[in-house]
This record gives C-alpha cells, structure tokens and sequence, in this order.
C-alpha cells in the first residue's frame, strides 16, 4: 500500500464521522484533486464542500535547507486548485511528511511546486501544521470557513 493510499485511510477514518467524503479518480479532467468532502459546521448551517490533494512523503530531507520535494505534485493540480480557489469555493493540499501533517492553501501548494520549499519555508507557508495527531479540528474548521 502506498504512503497516500494510507493517508486516505486515516483522512477517512477522521473525516467521514462529520460529513461525507468521496475519493476521487479522474483521468478525464487532469488536477482534480483526490478527495471531496462535505462538512456542516453546525446542523443549522448549510453544507459547505472542499476538495482535498493528498500527498505523503516518507522523510523529511536530512539538511534542513534541502528542498522538500512533492515529486507527484503537478502544474494540473496546482491549476484546478488556484481556479477553484478563485471561484469562490475550498480547496487545498494535506500533506503528511513523516509524521507530521501539513494543510495548504492554494498559493502555498504553488510556491511548493516545482523546486520545492525547505522545511521550515513550507512549515511556515501553511495554513497549519501538526505532528502526529490528525489536525481534524483545523481541517473542518477550514472546509467550513466562509
């Protein structure tokens, strides 16, 4: 089993007690991220929608200025982010790297794309980052930001 198939089993196990969530496998339209999920913040509140790009890596780099590379990360989904972004709607990029996990907005996944960021860059660009507890409180909370 891949490091993002396991990714997907702990998003699910996390995630799908406070909403619904699909895996998503899209050859027809390149970048579509690779989950959907549907959350209420409250019972009263409609329901918002957000996609999710999941990515895992095994290490961190050993130098601390070593770029931290997302070798699957591509233009595609960068784009669909950015335009999903813009239009209004929730997207973003979880990513656990060793242990820790990771939550980014589009405009951090685009300054990581490409070259990659050193460790502390992308610590510093995301929205939130944890490690080893599942950040299921930050990840509902940005999926139900309005």
């Amino acid at each position: 089993m891949t490091l993002e198939n396991n990714l997907w089993r702990v998003v699910r196990a996390k995630l799908s007690p406070f909403g619904e969530l699909a895996r998503v496998e899209n050859r027809l339209a390149a970048g579509t991220p690779d989950v959907c999920l549907v959350v209420r913040a409250r019972a009263s509140e409609p329901a918002r929608t957000a996609w999710l790009e999941l990515k895992a890596l095994p290490a961190w780099p050993k130098r601390a200025r070593s770029p931290v590379v997302a070798p699957h990360l591509t233009l595609e989904q960068v784009l669909w982010l950015e335009r999903w972004d813009a239009a209004g709607g929730r997207a973003g990029l979880l990513a656990q790297v060793a242990q820790t996990y990771l939550l980014l907005d589009p405009p951090a996944v685009r300054a990581w794309h490409g070259g990659g960021l050193a460790r502390i860059d992308l610590l510093e660009l995301a929205r939130y980052h944890q490690r080893a507890l599942f950040p299921t409180t930050e990840v509902l909370r940005w999926a139900t930001a309005t």
